[in-house]
């Protein structure tokens, strides 16, 4: 069959366009067709599909965190009703905006509930707290260029989202994010390139509590997080290099004498995400030619301004700057 039309940038339009999934679908869909959208004229940053369903998908997500030693980060998981401590939560594995989520209040509870969920399913630790984070992050190739939290604040101890109500005089959006939360952040995030959203309480001992990450952009980045915060969040994209792209950067040259080889090699730049490039700068500073040389006089008036015109001519064939 052949392959669906994907959309395309707007025509004539500067700059760079930006395609970013507001799903979890739609995260898959962009990484399975990245090549095509890049060459239809699309600015990515996206991953692999492997990467993004063991993050998006709750359980791949536990079997994840167990594989990099942070399990921990993640709510006790029980492996069958009967071993779990109740009230615990019950929700399906691949889920978004808090469909498929329910407090459960004993294991009967639990085998009538599950027999809905065709996808697979998982019964966690109910953590309680009224307050809870959603963390947006820009990364490239595991790296975080970028971290906006949000507070949220609920008028429930136990409660699954959205069935509560928040008290909205205490939401708080910042880039103060802990350091040691970026570090759990980056050590989940291991080769993920995109936008992506971390939904987490912190217990009464500072350790976090992770929910889910979404790798998309969430309802707190794009509904909640001031727009001065959120503007600035997405300038920094145009700070990316994706895969297979270019970017162009000006060197300035500044002699301060006259010589016909100068040289300047290895030049290290550094990237995130790579080794460092070499770079090897090569120009010339030449005499002024005497026919270019022209004496200005002026005799003017005290207090009186004269002007006169000076003639500048490029003999080469090359442009001047």
């Amino acid at each position: 069959a052949p392959a669906p039309p994907l959309p395309k940038p707007p025509p004539k339009a500067r700059g760079r366009f930006w395609l970013l999934p507001c799903t979890d679908d739609m995260a898959m869909v962009v990484a399975r067709e990245q090549q095509r959208l890049a060459a239809a004229g699309w600015s990515l940053l996206t991953s692999g599909e492997a990467i993004i369903a063991r993050l998006s998908n709750k359980a791949a997500l536990r079997l994840h965190a167990v594989a990099i030693g942070l399990p921990q980060m993640l709510p006790d998981h029980y492996a069958t009703p009967a071993s779990a401590t109740y009230p615990c939560v019950l929700k399906v594995a691949a889920g978004e905006h808090g469909e498929g989520v329910d407090i459960v209040q004993n294991a009967e509870e639990v085998r009538k509930l599950s027999r809905r969920y065709d996808g697979g399913w998982l019964l966690q630790e109910l953590v309680v707290g009224a307050e809870e984070w959603a963390c947006s992050l820009l990364v490239d190739r595991g790296v975080i260029k970028d971290a906006i939290a949000t507070k949220y604040v609920y008028d429930k101890e136990e409660y699954i989202w959205p069935h509560v109500r928040e008290l909205r005089d205490y939401r708080k959006s910042s880039r103060d994010v802990p350091a040691a939360h970026l570090t759990t952040f980056g050590a989940f995030l291991h080769a993920y390139s995109g936008v992506c959203n971390f939904n987490y309480k912190v217990r009464p001992d500072g350790r976090l509590c992770i929910f889910e990450i979404n790798t998309r952009i969430g309802a707190d980045l794009a509904c909640d997080v001031p727009p001065p915060l959120l503007r600035s969040f997405f300038q920094k994209m145009d700070e990316t290099i994706a895969p297979q792209a270019e970017v162009s950067f000006q060197v300035t040259f500044r002699p301060t004498a006259i010589d016909e080889d100068i040289r300047v090699e290895g030049i290290r730049l550094f990237l995130d995400g790579t080794n460092p490039l070499a770079l090897t700068c090569v120009g010339a500073c030449v005499p002024q030619p005497e026919d270019s040389i022209n004496d200005l006089t002026f005799d003017g008036l005290a207090r009186q301004a004269q002007t006169q015109s000076v003639s500048i001519k490029n003999p080469t064939a090359k442009p001047w700057f």
